[in-house]
């Protein structure tokens, strides 16, 4: 019922598990070379608590964010030839780091590092499109190669894309169901039909490697949720809970549960 998308109900009741308060520094090192982060993807990605590497689909990969927890370890100067950022930087390039989380290294709360953006500053760009499409880990330096060999399509329309991974789950209708991922996140420029088009490009070089899209954000898939091995599972559960089909609608019908009512 996690990831149930409308489709239960109304949620009026959270329980939330919590855990203690703990410190997370961040450290930005530019200069990721593509050969260098195929190469070296998982060992990368395990650098710290939480890690990301953004990119322009430019000639270099970009810069990897590490966020770790509190360690008597120094920061290394290099990580595969990217070098220590000693400035603040914004996920986006050229823009201002105002308003990014502190890095360089400083521990602070959990909460004011975490998140890329600082709370009550605009996240992200503000006027843009985003798209995110998860694929199993194992397969995850050969999608990134899949779409650098395409990246003339989508490449021009791209703020800043992020790669991070994921790990697996057990809610039904997660992208995340009992598979480990590679998450590739795009920050687009606000031009729908463009977008769209360079949706439907990135899904065609990904389709060797079972993409699932993010739920909430742009894709062109019909039925997703035939890709999801509980989606009969899940449908039960529906037709108990909403029998009358109360919280349907036709994206839930065309996109989800593929009958293509609504």
């Amino acid at each position: 019922m996690v990831v149930h998308l409308g489709a239960l109900g109304v949620v009026t009741r959270v329980t939330l598990d919590v855990q203690p308060e703990f410190q997370v520094a961040q450290c930005v090192y530019d200069g990721l070379a593509w050969d260098k982060l195929l190469a070296n993807l998982d060992e990368i990605m395990a650098l710290g608590y939480s890690v990301s590497v953004f990119t322009q689909w430019g000639q270099q990969a970009g810069s990897i964010w590490v966020k770790r927890t509190a360690s008597a370890d120094e920061w290394p100067a290099a990580i595969h030839g990217a070098t220590r950022a000693m400035v603040n930087r914004h996920p986006i390039s050229g823009l201002e780091a105002q308003n990014a989380t502190e890095q360089l290294g400083q521990y602070g709360r959990w909460s004011d590092r975490l998140p890329h953006f600082k709370m009550g500053f605009t996240p992200s760009n503000g006027e843009e499109i985003q798209s995110e499409f998860h694929i199993p880990r194992e397969y995850g330096a050969a999608s990134i190669d899949a779409l650098l060999s395409i990246r003339e399509k989508f490449a021009h329309l791209v703020q800043a894309a992020e790669f991070r991974t994921v790990a697996a789950d057990e809610l039904w209708l997660s992208p995340q169901y009992r598979r480990d991922t590679l998450s590739i996140h795009f920050t687009w420029t606000r031009d729908q039909d463009a977008v769209n088009a360079a949706a439907r490009h990135i899904e065609q070089a990904l389709s060797p490697f079972a993409p699932l899209p993010h739920w909430g954000k742009v894709f062109t898939g019909h039925h997703v949720g035939g890709k999801y091995e509980k989606l009969a599972e899940f449908a039960h559960l529906r037709d108990r809970m909403d029998p009358e089909r109360t919280f349907s609608n036709p994206w839930l019908e065309t996109v989800v549960f593929g009958s293509g009512e609504g």
